[in-house]
C-alpha cells in the first residue's frame, strides 16, 4: 500500500537500511 503522503528521504533511507539488514540476517539464517 502506497501512501500519497510526501516520505522525507531520512526516513525512507532509514527504512530501507533495516530492511537490507532483516534480509542479510534471515538470509544468513537459512545459509
Amino acid at each position: 500500500i502506497y501512501r500519497a503522503l510526501p516520505v522525507d528521504p531520512k526516513q525512507a533511507r532509514r527504512r530501507r537500511a533495516e530492511q537490507a539488514r532483516a534480509a542479510a540476517k534471515s538470509r544468513q539464517a537459512g545459509a
